[in-house]
This record gives C-alpha cells, structure tokens and sequence, in this order.
C-alpha cells in the first residue's frame, strides 16, 4: 500500500483533529485526500495554510493546490526573501512575470552575483537523465558525484534496455510495447510522443545502457561528493551558496505554448541560490548566455 492509498483511508475514516490552530506547509502541492482531512476541521479550528502557487510543481502526482480549494477568509502576501538579494530576486521576478503573478519577489539576503560558475555547489536539471549523463562525464574525470535521491530510475530503464539489447523482453513498462532497442530509438526520433523518452535514449546512446548500469549501481555520500546534481522536484525546500542550472529547461520567455509546470520548475531552481547563480545554458535568460568570442583577421 503506497502512501497516498493510506492517506485516502484515514480522509474515509472521517478523523477529527485534536488540535485548536492547524497550519499547512507547502499547501500548493498538498495531497488531496489530506487537504479534504483539513478541510474538514475547519469551523473547529483556526487553519493557516502556508505556500506558493508558483512553487506547485508535483500536479503530475496528483497533489492539487489547497491554496485555491480551501475558503481562504484572509490571505497575506509574504514577498521578502532573505535567501538571497536583488540580483537574483530580479531573475526569479522574470519567471514570475511569465507566469503572469501580480506580486513579486524583494531579495533582503546577501548581495549575489549572476555568472557561469567554476565549480558549484549544486547542478540542478530538469531529468534525472541529464544529471546522470553529468555524473557519468564528472566520473570520467577522475570526480565523485552525488544524485540527490539517487538514480535507480535512469539504471532500471538501462537495465530493460540491457535485456533487449541480448534478445530478452524487458521488464520495464516504458519498453514493454517495443520489439526490439531500434524501435525504441526510431519512437523517440520520428514520433511526436517519443519526446518522453528522448533524452534517456540520447543518454544510452552518448554512454551505453551497460556502462551505465554498472557506474551508477553506487555513489559517495552527499558530504564527500565533487558535485552534488539533483532534478528540482527533489530539492523543495534546500539552498546552496552556488548553483548552477542545466540546459534542459527548453521554456522561452513570453511563449505562449510553455507549459505553466515547467516554468514554475525554473522558478523553483532559480530560488535555490544564495550567493551565486549559473543561468548560462538556459535559454529562458539570453542576456546571460556567454558573449561568442570570434578571431580577428
């Protein structure tokens, strides 16, 4: 039984809360079955419900935002940040005005600075496929890596991919319709819905589904890590000195077609430095990128 199933069951149980003040944090990416539980004590108890519409970046799993669902008698805005100061206030403000919210971020933390960074703290991406193909080139340097949460999505996929390669069916249920590892390949070249899978197939193709197995079967600790690498869902709540962000977020501004949960993920990343910000490889900040150096004649 998974967590989720478990929370439904005491939402049927009807449970009464002993409690006079209730107060949820991340009321943005709350389960449902939990939010009607709360819901439920209000007219009993005093419910104070804490979050940012901009941070709900877990709808794919079925959480649903409280803060639009509960009958809000009084709602506060909490815009002073003391993570971090303007500099990287003023990027974080930029994905909150695609997002098109009315009240902006005011940075009173450190004075930071927005540059490509030599060595970060923390390399955030949006897949775990383009943080393990980061591990494998830190490994290939002779580095250490750390994925926060690890990476046993990315090696169980490998794993099917394995078998298919040695004429075995795969156990994996994203392989499970495919004959064989070149028609996994062609899905996610020439078809509209292979989009998904691309970039673990570019990652098999670029390193090898067996190498892969075999190099991310085990990592240092976190605290004896070169490089710390994590996906953004995984890192809700966390801060580094420095942090850089991957290639892999695609959104551009003012696009219509960018799609709201992948922008608020880029918000999210944004927010996690206090000091230093690499925005150099994301194509939603241009102005960032690195000015291309060309040889006189």
């Amino acid at each position: 039984i998974d967590g989720n199933m478990i929370i439904k069951m005491w939402q049927l149980s009807n449970p009464v809360l002993p409690w006079s003040r209730i107060i949820i944090d991340e009321a943005q990416d709350l389960n449902d079955a939990a939010r009607a539980v709360v819901e439920a004590q209000m007219g009993r108890a005093q419910v104070i419900a804490v979050g940012d519409t901009y941070q709900q970046i877990n709808a794919w799993n079925g959480a649903v935002n409280a803060l639009d669902k509960f009958p809000i008698t009084r709602r506060l805005w909490l815009t002073n940040c003391w993570r971090f100061g303007p500099e990287i206030a003023a990027a974080a403000n930029e994905v909150l005005v695609d997002l098109g919210s009315e009240h902006l971020i005011s940075g009173h933390g450190p004075n930071g600075i927005i540059q490509p960074a030599g060595d970060p703290d923390v390399r955030l991406s949006r897949t775990n496929a383009t943080a393990v193909g980061r591990a494998l080139q830190e490994i290939r340097r002779g580095r250490r890596p750390h994925i926060i949460g690890g990476a046993s999505d990315v090696v169980n996929f490998c794993r099917s991919v394995v078998a298919m390669q040695d004429g075995r069916a795969p156990e994996h249920p994203e392989l499970a319709c495919f004959d064989s590892w070149a028609d996994v390949m062609a899905y996610a070249a020439d078809d509209e819905l292979g989009g998904d899978l691309a970039p673990l197939v570019d990652l098999i193709v670029r390193f090898g589904a067996k190498t892969i197995v075999q190099t991310m079967g085990s990592q240092p600790p976190e605290k004896r890590a070169d490089l710390i690498l994590s996906t953004v869902h995984k890192i809700k709540g966390r801060q580094w000195g420095a942090v850089e962000i991957a290639d892999d977020f695609q959104i551009l501004p003012g696009d219509p077609f960018n799609e709201v949960e992948e922008t608020r993920l880029l918000y999210v990343a944004v927010t996690r430095a206090q000091f230093e910000l690499d925005l150099s490889q994301v194509p939603f900040f241009p102005q960032h990128k690195p000015e291309e150096t060309t040889n006189g004649t």
